[in-house]
C-alpha cells in the first residue's frame, strides 16, 4: 500500500486554485491569517504553479493553516514530512499530523486519512508509535482549548 503522491495532491490542489486569486492575491489573505489562502498557496509553492518552486516555504504555509485548523493543510503537512519535502523526513511527524487529522476530521475523509495514518504506523516501531501519538494528542487538546476561548 502506498500514500498518495505528495506531488501530485500538490498538483491537483494548485490546479484547482487556477481559477482563485493570483499569487499576490493569495499572499496578502495568507499574510492576514487566511487558512484556505495558506493553503492553496502553500500547494502552488510545493508545485511550483504559478510560482516558483519552493518546497520549504510550502511547508511553513502548510503549518500556519493546519495551526488553524485547516484539514487538509494537515494532511499535506503529514504527506510533506513522510516524503521529506520542504521539511526533514520524518515519519514520526508525518503520523503525528495524519493522526491530527484522522482525530479532527468529519467523516467524509475520516476513512482517508485514517488509512494513511495507519500505514505510517507500521513503518514506526512501537516507541516511535506511542510517542507520536502522544504529540498528536497533545496537538489535538491544545487545539480543542484554543478553539473553545
Amino acid at each position: 500500500m502506498r500514500l498518495i503522491s505528495p506531488l501530485l495532491l500538490y498538483v491537483i490542489l494548485a490546479l484547482g486554485s487556477a481559477c482563485s486569486p493570483d499569487a499576490a492575491t493569495l499572499t496578502q489573505q495568507a499574510d492576514t491569517g487566511d487558512a484556505a489562502a495558506q493553503l492553496k498557496l502553500g500547494s502552488m509553492y510545493a508545485s511550483g504553479v504559478g510560482v516558483a518552486k519552493d518546497l520549504l516555504q510550502a511547508a511553513v504555509l502548510f503549518r500556519k493553516a493546519a495551526d488553524q485548523g485547516n484539514p487538509d493543510a494537515m494532511y499535506m503537512l503529514g504527506l510533506s514530512y513522510g516524503a521529506g519535502r520542504g521539511v526533514k523526513q520524518s515519519w514520526a511527524e508525518s503520523y503525528t499530523w495524519l493522526a491530527v487529522v484522522a482525530t479532527l476530521t468529519g467523516a467524509n475523509h475520516q476513512k482517508e486519512y485514517t488509512k494513511s495514518r495507519d500505514e505510517v504506523a507500521s513503518w514506526l516501531t512501537p516507541s516511535q508509535l506511542a510517542e507520536a501519538q502522544k504529540r498528536a494528542d497533545e496537538w489535538v487538546a491544545e487545539f480543542q482549548t484554543r478553539v473553545k476561548k
